[in-house]
Order: structure tokens, then sequence, then C-alpha cells
């Protein structure tokens, strides 16, 4: 019944799952209760809510830590008629604009506010902090993600929310092209597990961004007896590659923005030693996918793409003998077309930055 009835409400919603457990059975779950105050009918300490109030942690939390330490507050909407009555105002450092406003109107008529930074900092938090990080490129272009079209050779940027990301125009490092025109010659298609699809069919097209041509990769519901749940390409090298000298595989995909995967497998050497590198298509149109070789295990985001490096057995860069791109098992059974330009390995370039940090806050 409480679960029905009461799961949206704080003591089910919040209090329940912050509170120790002291004994649980299969019947019966015995947790401490704080000492404390509820909120009161009168007060001229107000907590100060939003109009939708669906993210509540912030606001439990305070509720909490005001009812522990016994304060005597009560609780008003920004909107309510009489705000004007209070004169201390309680309120989450707010990214509700509404809310910063109103802040705002009621300290010019000299009430006092208390903010509280539960979950980071908000844009109350820039009126009394200042951190900012001074970062010079003596080389590159610096491009900072939210305006890409800006070009900048030193940011200045607050550091309110931990992190910045840029973005360097770089000169290209000496490569190696493993693939470019006529990719048909490279690859082999194929199929893997049991599912819905044909084995790709691949062709080359003018619809590309480097060189005469790019893949395109056609993959259908399979109608016949053997039917596959991933699409895969493939290239074998009779000699074994040492790629140990290069530092980045890059490759061109044309992305559909749906949020599917792909994988990037090297067999370094054998079927039981290599590498993966599964990335997610989040954007639209052509772009560069960087993977760096010697990527840390785990999950990363590479210019604004979404990689996941793995690795089985012992493999090696100085032993590659396939390179492989397939479907995701998260996401089988996925028909439709796709579009590969020019895969190649490329030499880092270093670019000097120099990063100049707070002293004092």
């Amino acid at each position: 019944m409480l679960e029905s009835n009461f799961s949206q409400g704080y003591v089910f919603s919040y209090l329940l799952k912050t509170l120790p457990i002291l004994i649980r059975s299969p019947n019966i779950i015995v947790q401490p209760f704080f000492h404390g105050t509820s909120p009161s009918t009168h007060s001229k300490s107000a907590l100060l809510l939003p109009m939708n109030t669906k993210d509540t942690y912030g606001i439990y939390t305070i509720s909490t830590l005001l009812s522990i330490l016994s304060c005597n507050y009560t609780t008003r909407l920004y909107q309510d008629l009489n705000i004007d009555e209070v004169e201390t105002i309680l309120l989450e450092d707010p990214h509700d604009s509404e809310l910063v406003k109103k802040c705002f109107e009621l300290t010019n008529k000299g009430k006092t506010a208390l903010v509280f930074s539960i979950q980071g900092y908000g844009e109350l938090s820039d009126l009394f902090f200042e951190w900012p990080i001074f970062i010079k490129s003596y080389r590159s272009i610096i491009h900072l993600t939210s305006n890409y079209s800006q070009e900048l050779s030193e940011v200045k940027a607050q550091f309110r929310d931990y992190s910045i990301e840029i973005t360097l125009d770089n000169d290209e490092g000496k490569g190696l092209v493993l693939a470019d025109d006529d990719q048909t010659g490279f690859w082999i298609a194929s199929g893997i597990g049991f599912g819905n699809l044909d084995t790709p069919l691949l062709s080359d097209v003018e619809e590309g961004i480097s060189g005469r041509n790019a893949l395109r990769i056609d993959v259908l519901e399979g109608m016949g007896e053997e039917n596959y749940a991933q699409w895969q390409i493939s290239h074998v090298y009779n000699v074994p590659q040492n790629w140990s000298s290069y530092d980045f595989l890059t490759l061109y995909w044309y992305g559909h923005g749906d949020g599917s995967r792909y994988v990037l497998i090297l067999l370094c050497p054998g079927e039981k030693n290599f590498f993966f590198y599964q990335f997610e298509d989040c954007w639209k149109g052509w772009r560069k996918v960087l993977i760096p070789l010697r990527l840390p295990e785990g999950f990363h985001e590479i210019s604004g793409v979404k990689i996941w490096k793995g690795s089985v057995g012992s493999p090696s860069l100085d032993e590659i003998k396939k390179i492989l791109l397939k479907l995701s098992p998260q996401n089988p059974n996925l028909t439709g077309t796709w579009f590969l330009d020019r895969i190649a390995l490329e030499k880092g370039v270093l670019a000097k930055l120099k990063v100049q940090l707070p002293k004092k806050i």
C-alpha cells in the first residue's frame, strides 16, 4: 500500500532509501528514524520551491538537513502571493531561471538568501565564486565545443561545471592509409550469429568525403536459409602488420544519429587475442572517428564520440592479422545503409598548451 499510494512522496522515494537498515528479513525491515522537526505552518524562513518539482532530490535533502537541525522553517512556492512576508529565503542553487529571477527580486527588497549547493553549482554561484582557468595555445587553434565556429588562441573559462571540453585544430600527423578508394577490393562482407539479416552488399559510390569514392554497405532482411544477427566486414593480412609506431586509428563514418553501436576489432594475433573498440553513432552526416590505439580499457568520450575499449587474451599492436568492423551485439538485426570512408593510421602531433589554475577562490 505504501509503495502504490505514496511511491513519489518524501518518505518512500527519499527517506527510506537514505536511512541505514538495522534488521532485514523476508518479512520485515527495521530502520532508525532521526529526531527532528517538520516544517512549521508559520515561519519567517521559507524553503523556496519551483513550480515544477519533478526533480525533488535537492529539496528533500535540504528539508532533511533542516529537520535534523531542528530549524524553524516552512515551504513556499516562489509564486506564493504572501512570499514577501518571508525574511530568509532557503533554496537549492537553482538552474531554474524563474527561481533565480524571484531570488533576485526578493534580495533586492532586503531579504536574506541562504543557498544550498546540493547537486553542484548553479547560476547563483557565479555571483559569489570566480574560478577562472586560463588556457593558451601557442600553435593550434582552440574551439569550444559549445561554440565550435569561434576560433580562439586563449580561453578564460569558469570552472563551475567541473570540466570544459575544447577541440584543437592541429596539423595531421604522418600516417598510413589502410583503405580509401575502391574499398570493395579491401573488405570481405559476411555475417555472424543467428538472426534476420542477409549478407551485406558492398559497393563503391561517389558520396564520399575523401578521395574518389566511399564504401556503401547495404544490409537487407535475409530471405534465405542462413540469416545473421550481425553484419560485418573484414580484411585479413597475409603477413601480420606492425602498428606499434602509430597512435590513432581513424575512419570516416556517415552517422545516422540514432544511438546504434558498432564494433571495430583488431585480431592481433589469432582469434583468441584481440582489441575491440565499440563506438556509438550519435551524430548525423560525415564525421572523423578518432580511436587512440593505446586507450585505457573502459568508457571514454573522444572528440564527442562515445567509445568503449576492451581486450581478450594478450593482444599486441605489432602483430595485427585482421581488421573487422561489425554491428554491435547490443543492437542486432539492424537493417539499413551505411557509408565508410578512408580508414587510416596516424601519429600524434603534440600541441603546446599553457594552463593557469586559480590560486584562490
